[in-house]
C-alpha cells in the first residue's frame, strides 16, 4: 500500500513577548460584556476539538483568535464584532454591552469555559462576563464561575497564511452532514470538480460520491485529498442550525478554506492541508 503524509499549513508565528499586566488600580476590570449565552457557545464549538489553550485578541472592535493545532494541520480563524455582544432578546430591544479598558490578549483553557456554559439553557439565556485581575468572570442566572487565566507567553497568535486558490464553491450544510456521516468509513476523502464540487470516498472494493453542490454554485477545476479525521473536526464547526451555507475554496494539492458567519455578523475560517499520496 502507498505510504501517505499529511503536509502541513506553514503559519508564521510572531516571537512571543511578554506584555506588562496592566495596572489593576487603574481599572479593576479590564474588559466587560453582555450577551446571549449562544454566541460564546457556538466561539467553543469551533475551537475546542482543534487545541485546548487559546489565545484570544480583544479590541474596540471586537473579538479574535487565530487557533493551530499541534501538528499544524488545521487553523481555525474566528472573528466577533462588538455589536453581537448585546442585551435584550429582541431586535427592537438591543444594547451592545462590550466595555474596553484598552487593546489585549488573554489566554485560557477553552474545556473551561466549555463546561461553565453548559450551565446555561440552550434557548434566550443572557450571561455577563468580565476581566479581573488574572480571572475570567462568567454569570448567569444562578451561576458564578470564575476561570483563572493562563500565562500569554507561549501561546502565539499564529498569522494567518494569504493562499490564493483556484476553487471556489457554495455549498449547503445539509449536503455537508452527509459528507460527514460518511467520514467514519474512510482515513482519507478526495475533492473533485466535475458538474459542480464532489466529495469521493473509496477503499478497496466500494466507492462513494458525494454532491457538494451543483455545477453552477462553483468556479474553477482542481482535485486535491484531505484527512477524514482533521475534516471530520472541521465539519464539527460548521453543524447545528446555525449555518445554511459555507464558501469552500480550494486546489490541486493545496489547502481547503472553508468559510462561514459566526455570532451575528462576525465570521469563521478554517484551513485544512492537504494529504499528499507518494508515489
Amino acid at each position: 500500500m502507498e505510504t501517505e503524509l499529511i503536509e502541513k499549513i506553514e503559519v508564521e508565528e510572531p516571537e512571543v513577548e511578554e506584555k506588562p499586566k496592566q495596572k489593576k488600580k487603574d481599572n479593576p476590570k479590564l474588559w466587560e460584556f453582555e450577551c446571549n449565552a449562544i454566541l460564546l457557545k457556538k466561539l467553543v464549538n469551533k475551537i475546542i476539538k482543534v487545541c485546548n489553550e487559546v489565545l484570544i485578541k480583544l479590541t474596540k472592535e471586537g473579538l479574535s483568535t487565530n487557533v493551530v493545532d499541534p501538528a499544524h494541520v488545521l487553523m481555525v480563524n474566528v472573528e466577533i464584532p462588538r455589536k453581537d455582544f448585546y442585551t435584550g432578546n429582541t431586535c427592537v430591544n438591543q444594547e451592545v454591552h462590550y466595555k474596553l479598558f484598552e487593546d489585549m490578549e488573554f489566554a485560557i483553557d477553552i474545556s473551561k469555559l466549555d463546561k461553565t456554559l453548559k450551565l446555561t439553557g440552550y434557548g434566550t439565556d443572557q450571561i455577563k462576563g468580565w476581566i479581573e485581575g488574572s480571572f475570567l468572570h462568567i454569570k448567569g442566572d444562578s451561576f458564578h464561575k470564575r476561570i483563572k487565566l493562563l500565562d500569554t507567553a507561549g501561546i502565539p497568535q499564529a498569522k494567518v497564511p494569504d493562499l490564493k486558490l483556484g476553487i471556489k464553491a457554495e455549498v449547503k450544510t445539509g449536503e455537508l452532514a452527509s459528507l460527514k456521516k460518511a467520514l467514519t468509513e474512510t482515513d482519507a476523502v478526495k475533492l473533485i470538480v466535475k458538474d459542480g464540487v464532489k466529495a469521493v470516498i473509496e477503499d478497496d472494493d466500494d466507492d462513494l460520491t458525494i454532491n457538494l453542490c451543483k455545477k453552477e454554485d462553483a468556479t474553477g477545476k482542481g482535485k486535491s485529498i484531505y484527512s477524514s479525521e482533521y475534516l471530520n473536526v472541521l465539519l464539527d464547526g460548521f453543524g447545528g442550525s446555525w449555518y445554511e451555507t459555507v464558501t469552500i475554496e480550494f486546489d490541486t494539492d493545496n489547502p481547503i478554506r472553508v468559510k462561514g458567519e459566526a455570532g451575528m455578523t462576525g465570521h469563521c475560517m478554517y484551513l485544512l492541508a492537504p494529504r499528499i499520496e507518494s508515489e
